[in-house]
């Protein structure tokens, strides 16, 4: 497939804007999801966190960060953040657009937007050793297979997805915005319940396109509302 139909059919499937998000807090953050390869095989570009930040060391993340004075916009954030963090470029990736901002369970709304790897790049990462230990690519399906899986719910009211990779323990906000995305992308939905309300029977029974679309309506909002929320979708 060439790299101009990969960048179409992501965003189709996707259905990403290029406009940038809107600010809602200063503390708003963003996320830069980089993808490599092309439809149905994709990578997607993770970092782990160093052992010396203050907040979430060791976790896996996205490269991104919290806008700052001086960034045009969100998208413009997690580009800025990209670049700091691991040495990535513009001119290393096509930016392909953003999708609905997400909540965290820790209230942050995170805003992320999606780029591919060019075919051509000659990216070699350029760690910063203060923010970031390591990075590593992992075949985006698989986070819909259970070989890796495991959730449990966090407080009664969020269920938080686990992934044990070989490079590393991928888990929370990270690892359901995986999910998703590769639902989107594939078109499949995951081998196990992504919460109480959204079960693997219920989602074979509306498919893929039904229950990413309650996703992205309510992602935003706070994660004590979100299974009430699905279940008043009635998908």
């Amino acid at each position: 497939m060439f790299e101009e139909e990969t960048i179409l059919l992501i965003k189709k499937r996707l259905d990403l804007h290029f406009d940038p998000p809107q600010f809602v807090d200063k503390k708003d953050a963003a996320v830069l999801i980089l993808l490599r390869g092309d439809l149905p095989k994709l990578d997607v570009f993770l970092c782990v966190r160093s052992m010396n930040l203050r907040k979430h060391p060791g976790e896996v993340c996205f490269p991104g960060g919290m806008w700052e004075f001086g960034d045009a916009d969100l998208q413009e954030t997690a580009m800025r953040e990209a670049e700091e963090e691991t040495g990535l470029r513009r001119d290393h990736y096509h930016f392909i657009g953003s999708l609905p901002s997400f909540r965290s369970r820790f209230g942050v709304l995170v805003h992320p937007s999606i780029a591919l790897l060019r075919s051509n790049a000659n990216f070699s990462p350029t760690l910063n050793v203060d923010e970031v230990e390591k990075i590593f690519w992992q075949p985006l399906s698989d986070f819909l297979t259970k070989d890796f899986h495991q959730s449990y719910v966090w407080d009664n009211v969020y269920t938080v997805h686990s992934f044990d990779f070989k490079e590393a323990h991928c888990f929370g906000f990270t690892a359901f915005i995986c999910v998703v995305v590769a639902m989107c992308l594939f078109d499949r939905v995951p081998d196990f319940d992504l919460s109480e309300a959204i079960t693997t029977k219920m989602m074979q029974s509306v498919g893929t396109k039904s229950v990413v679309s309650a996703i992205f309506r309510i992602c935003g909002r706070p994660i004590e509302e979100h299974e009430r929320l699905y279940r008043e979708a009635k998908l």
